[in-house]
């Protein structure tokens, strides 16, 4: 049996006859971005300047030059970003460059809580990041000699644990209930504060963010499209516990992160495309009707999911330069070396300036594990550690089919784009999906196709004769 790979950074990878074929080109990969980026201004200064003015989003007058150069920043680490996502790193980088630097480049540069030039380097420095980040994607993985479970105990001894992290949820946590968006951040910060640290949150964010999307991938790959549906609506069973909104749509991050890796080549193009299509309408129909329909929804969209990390950024960025890093003591066990001199943890301290009140303001971990822990040079080396970790995922999923390993690690990879590195390992998912990917037995595509993640060939391009 002999292969014929098609793959090719600058043009192949797509079907020279779909009208989608310049998407398969780096230089498109970098147009869509510059049109996200430019799409995403646009939408603060007409909805989230408007909206959420009380929430320090604001726009400070911004010499064209400044403008430029954010631009120019964001676009150089796009030169190298991965655009076949044939590791589950390639997700996660992306998901960092889209929804971390992208807003970081702008948002601070926007509120000029700091000095016009300290914002701009602020971007530079998540930049190198993110090249950091990227050159961890590239470096060649390792197979651990370490033998995977057998399926008959491997799915037994997954079954047993899904059971018992549902048992917990159920007899430790609130009252199920069914909970409306507009009721989402009460009932969060509720349960946050109730359970915080406890045998609840562990279970419920382990089943939320690791085992049911493992489960739903799996489901994919293997076309069981019942078990399938019985993962996603245990997505939703849990999303009645907890509120938090983000469960809704794991389903959607999954299946739609598995189907751009298993139909697309240069599937990240398309990713953008995406994210750039879905800022403009949200936008329009906002300017044409800022009912509270369209109110919630870009709310939801521009200012949580895409803003946040820029907002919060500029928030960590004048904590840090102004009352003093933390050395990293806002993690259990350094705080037993080094005191942790804030009353409250990080992410309250900040929300505590940026709104005057008690609120946790949440980003990722480029600014909450290394800006607020040591600066610039934080930033810099939790990027280090993350990639480091990546590239573990990496190892692990080697031998797994592509689309399955990409869509299972979609949601720790999404999840870091607004948590900590180190709490993600324990309460988010990221340390049980590692574990899975290792141990449980090798996941390939149900049909007469043989995928070989182990050599990045990409699955949508790729011609088996024999």
């Amino acid at each position: 049996m002999s292969q014929i790979a098609v793959s090719a950074e600058w043009g192949s990878g797509s079907d020279p006859r779909s009208p989608l074929h310049f998407l398969g080109r780096r230089p498109a990969f970098l147009l869509v971005s510059l049109a996200f980026a430019g799409a995403f201004c646009w939408n603060y200064m007409k909805f989230q300047v408007v909206e959420f003015g009380w929430f320090n989003v604001y726009y400070t007058a911004t010499p064209l030059s400044a403008w430029v150069t954010a631009f120019v920043i964001f676009l150089i680490p796009g030169i190298f970003v991965p655009t076949e996502l044939v590791r589950p790193s390639s997700f996660a980088v992306l998901m960092q460059y889209l929804l971390v630097l992208m807003p970081v480049c702008f948002v601070p540069l926007f509120r000029q809580e700091m000095p016009l030039e300290h914002c701009l380097l602020l971007g530079a420095v998540f930049a190198a990041a993110i090249l950091v980040l990227v050159a961890m994607n590239k470096a060649p993985r390792k197979i651990f000699p370490i033998s995977r479970l057998r399926p008959d105990v491997a799915w037994t001894a997954f079954a047993a644990i899904y059971l018992v992290l549902n048992l917990i949820v159920v007899l430790t946590g609130p009252r199920w209930q069914l909970v409306s968006f507009a009721d989402v951040y009460d009932i969060v910060r509720q349960q946050v504060k109730a359970y915080n640290g406890s045998a609840f949150i562990y279970a419920y964010m382990n089943l939320a963010w690791g085992m049911n999307p493992f489960l739903l991938a799996y489901a994919m790959c293997r076309k069981n499209y019942r078990l399938a549906a019985f993962s996603s609506l245990m997505e939703m069973y849990l999303y009645g516990y907890g509120g938090f909104k983000a469960m809704v749509f794991v389903p959607v991050l999954v299946i739609g992160s598995y189907l751009a890796v298993r139909h697309f080549g240069q599937a990240a193009s398309k990713v953008v495309l995406s994210f750039f299509a879905l800022t403009v309408l949200t936008t329009v129909a906002y300017v044409r009707s800022p009912s509270l329909l369209n109110i919630t929804i870009n709310g939801l969209y521009e200012m949580r999911t895409v803003g946040m990390a820029g907002q919060n950024a500029a928030g960590f960025d004048y904590f840090a330069y102004n009352y003093g890093f933390t050395y990293w003591s806002h993690l259990t066990g350094v705080n037993w070396l080094i005191n942790y001199e804030f009353k409250e943890d990080i992410g309250n301290e900040v929300g505590l300036i940026e709104e005057g009140t008690v609120t946790q303001a949440n980003t990722g971990f480029l600014a909450t594990d290394g800006l607020a822990a040591f600066g610039f040079a934080g930033v810099i080396i939790i990027a280090f550690v993350a990639g480091g970790y990546f590239w573990l995922v990496d190892c692990t999923a080697s031998g797994h089919d592509s689309a399955f390993a990409v869509a299972a690690f979609s949601v720790p990879a999404f999840v870091l784009v607004n948590g900590g590195f180190f709490t993600s390992l324990l309460s988010d998912g990221a340390l049980l999906i590692l574990v899975l990917l290792q141990f449980m037995p090798l996941v390939q595509e149900r049909n007469d196709r043989v995928v070989d993640l182990a050599e990045d060939r990409v699955p949508s391009a790729t011609v088996w004769t024999g």
